[in-house]
């Protein structure tokens, strides 16, 4: 063997050993790959919730066994739809099927936020779901689909439909014996067959036709707040003067304005300015926040009712002088019984439900109830209504 074979058959063993190794690494690499996928697989099928992975074409790429137990499709079924498909299997599934056109096409037109809605799967027996979307990005950022997650919350809303409905027929239940006390006191005090009623007499049963009143607007807010949370207030829209409904809304804290020595001043455009909206529902959130403003005002404080038009929206803000909010207790303001833990509030009488009912109310509305606020400055409250086109 001459020295060009040998050095052929050099190179050809060496490039064997070199192949053999590769095959190594790549048996070492795939081994590897399938255990990291099994057990990616293992823990997605460990969760409590449903997980169905989308590219970002929307073909399905990955579902866990929750999905198939949650819904009765197994995964094979699902992973071998068309994204069209996925829609029309889907749709079958949940009470409002129209959302999926939505909701699906995240994964193909946002790329960057995080969506959460709410579901209800009607096929078998009721199931209330949270439904989280996601984007999912590699180590480079290239993004690689969309993740839907379905927790499911049927027993959380059981309890809180059993709590509304439990708050409802309590305080419907209350109504009755309190109008009746309401009714005998008021008699008591300003029927003249009745008799004469002493000074402390007076003072008392004035005291208690006070306490009366409270724990009327207190029922009348744990009945609002049971309808809200159970979707069973329904508003009457339709247009409405705006202008002439804060003048009315104003006029009846009159006397309370007075006994502090405060004043309001009423920044209004044309009079003859409609808006959309519950008329009723409106006259509850201006007055919850007036009355906020008033009583937070200390004596000789200063309230304004700012009514802007931008475009086709009404911006109400409520302007006071008052005591004012930390950014901590802006926080959590609309949180239900919620009241600032400090000095000068804790004289001041309230449940704490106010601003979340009147929170609720604007949301129901189409707007959005926003508050900027300074300690020792004041607070402005401002929300929105639709205008109507004249």
């Amino acid at each position: 063997m001459d020295e060009r074979e040998t050095a052929i058959e050099g190179a050809l063993h060496l490039s064997e050993v070199r192949l053999q190794g590769a095959l190594q690494r790549a048996e070492t690499y795939y081994a590897q790959f399938e255990r990291t996928k099994s057990q990616l697989r293992a823990i997605m099928d460990a969760s409590q919730e449903a997980m169905l992975f989308l590219a970002p074409g929307g073909r399905p790429l990955k579902v866990n066994t929750r999905f198939s137990g949650f819904f009765g499709v197994d995964d094979t079924t699902v992973l071998s739809q068309t994204p069209a498909q996925l829609t029309v299997l889907l749709k079958g599934l949940f009470v409002d099927g129209e959302a999926l056109d939505r909701w699906l096409s995240w994964s193909t037109l946002d790329r960057e936020h995080i969506f959460r809605e709410q579901q209800v799967q009607g096929r078998r027996e009721r199931q209330d779901f949270d439904l989280s979307s996601l984007p999912v990005t590699n180590v480079d950022q290239t993004y690689m689909g969309r993740l839907y997650v379905w927790h499911d919350v049927t027993h959380e809303r059981a309890v809180d439909r059993m709590k509304s409905e439990f708050v409802s027929l309590v305080s419907h239940e209350l109504r009755t014996p309190l109008t009746s006390i309401q009714g005998y006191v008021d008699l008591l005090l300003h029927d003249e067959e009745v008799g004469p009623l002493t000074a402390l007499q007076r003072e008392f049963l004035g005291i208690a036709l006070s306490n009366a009143h409270r724990l009327g607007r207190l029922i009348n807010d744990f009945l609002d707040l049971s309808h809200i949370e159970s979707g069973k207030l329904v508003l009457h829209c339709e247009p409405f003067p705006l202008v002439q409904l804060i003048r009315e809304v104003s006029s009846s804290f009159h006397l309370s304005l007075a006994a502090k020595q405060q004043d309001v001043t009423l920044h209004l455009p044309d009079p003859a300015l409609m808006v959309y909206g519950d008329a009723n529902r409106m006259v509850q959130v201006l007055t919850n926040l007036l009355s906020n403003a008033h009583k937070y005002t200390p004596v000789g404080g200063h309230l304004e009712i700012v009514v802007e038009i931008k475009g086709t929206l009404a911006h109400i803000s409520v302007i006071d002088t008052g005591i004012g909010l930390s950014g901590e207790e802006q926080a959590q303001l609309f949180t239900r019984f919620y009241r600032a833990e400090n000095a000068a509030t804790r004289a001041i009488q309230g449940t704490g439900l106010g601003l979340t009912i009147t929170r609720s109310l604007v949301e129901m509305h189409g707007g959005e109830l926003q508050v900027s606020s300074t300690p020792g400055l004041g607070s402005t409250f401002c929300f929105t209504l639709p205008v109507v086109n004249q």
